[in-house]
């Protein structure tokens, strides 16, 4: 059921790369001395009294090297020592930022998406915020994550982190699942997240520090506008800042949690109108889409079919197919996972204005699937 060739198409990437996003965090916790209990996956990274992650949301290893030029000061040239990691799957901020914090896949954290369907409970929800679908209802993010994150690990040997993130993250879904254990400080501006990292690092083992900015840049202006380079060239003075003023005893290092592409407006399909697929829940998000076709349904039967609507837009690979992707999924979300799952192509999108806003069928930047723009992310040591 499905197309396998499309899930061992990946396999073979995340085999060619240098590693996986989920290695980041075990291999930081080892530069801190804690290789028992994290393993080091990324090898050449000293032995350090503190460490900086920079995690910049949206950049990947392609749209970096394409437009290193951007990047002079401190990202340029960690790119000549740089390795090239793959992200989760789904390639989307919900499901890699925990993947990243806890060094598991979606299939073990339960964050599967951007959105999840929970047949069990009839509803759709919002990872990011962790809010049902429709209602706006806030669901208990307690308990949805059950993998400890490396700063819960770090907790426990006596090592203090902290995470630098804006106001509006404390308290929301993602931060309950990705950022448990650490320290929450809060900053909004680029510029007061640089000092509050550079004064962290004289006090914590581990920081954290999020940008979201060129992510929400690409998805407003697309990965390669004016605006998008700008962003770029502030977060690079930004991390030679941090760079520079640390101590000579830290460890600044740089990853992101998904790349993005540019949907070509031609090539949109949208389910509307496209009567004879059916469905009962539709999660995910348009680069990945979660189908949980109705009761009864033959999924060899409906595979085929959305395949052929579809079409060159989209590979559909069978839920039951994607535990190679996801990672083992407990026997009790099972279902979360849905019966088919629709990747976009290339610059390829399909959406449903029945579920999707105007605002999100019309972002000029999307990510989630399975292309190289999407998957591939870096990791630099910057200083």
């Amino acid at each position: 059921m499905g197309d396998m060739r499309t899930c061992q198409r990946v396999l073979d990437h995340i085999e060619a790369a240098d590693g996986r996003l989920t290695d980041v965090m075990p291999s930081l916790a080892a530069a801190l001395g804690h290789a028992r209990e994290t393993q080091v996956r990324l090898g050449g990274l000293e032995r350090a009294s503190h460490v900086v992650l920079v995690v910049v949301d949206g950049l990947g290893w392609h749209q970096l090297r394409a437009r290193s030029a951007h990047a002079r000061l401190a990202l340029k040239p960690a790119l000549e020592t740089g390795l090239r990691l793959v992200t989760c799957v789904p390639s989307t901020t919900a499901a890699a930022l925990s993947s990243l914090t806890c060094a598991a896949l979606p299939g073990r954290t339960g964050m599967l998406g951007y959105e999840v369907a929970q047949p069990e409970y009839d509803r759709v929800v919002q990872l990011l915020a962790m809010k049902e679908r429709g209602t706006g209802r806030v669901i208990e993010p307690s308990g949805w994550n059950r993998v400890p994150t490396i700063f819960e690990t770090l907790a426990r040997k006596d090592s203090s982190t902290c995470a630098i993130v804006p106001g509006r993250f404390v308290g929301s879904g993602l931060t309950s699942c990705a950022l448990k254990g650490a320290t929450l400080l809060t900053a909004e501006t680029l510029r007061d997240r640089v000092e509050a990292a550079i004064k962290a690092a004289r006090s914590y083992d581990l920081t954290y520090l999020y940008f979201e900015f060129l992510d929400h840049c690409g998805h407003a202006h697309g990965w390669d506008s004016p605006q998008w380079l700008d962003t770029l060239e502030a977060i690079d003075r930004a991390v030679d800042e941090v760079r520079r003023k640390v101590g000579d005893d830290t460890l600044v290092a740089l990853t992101a949690d998904h790349g993005m592409v540019n949907p070509d407006s031609s090539k949109i399909l949208d389910l509307a109108d496209c009567p004879e697929l059916t469905y009962r829940y539709l999660a995910g998000e348009p680069r990945a889409l979660h189908v949980h076709l109705r009761a009864g349904a033959d999924v060899e039967e409906e595979s085929r079919r959305w395949a052929h609507v579809v079409g060159d837009r989209a590979d559909v690979v069978a839920g039951a197919d994607l535990v190679r992707l996801l990672g083992e999924v407990a026997d009790d979300r099972r279902g979360w996972v849905g019966d088919l799952w629709v990747f976009s192509r290339e610059r390829a999108l399909v959406v449903d204005r029945r579920v999707h806003t105007a605002g999100a069928r019309s972002l000029k930047g999307v990510h989630g699937s399975l292309t190289p723009e999407e998957l591939d992310v870096p990791f630099l040591v910057v200083s």
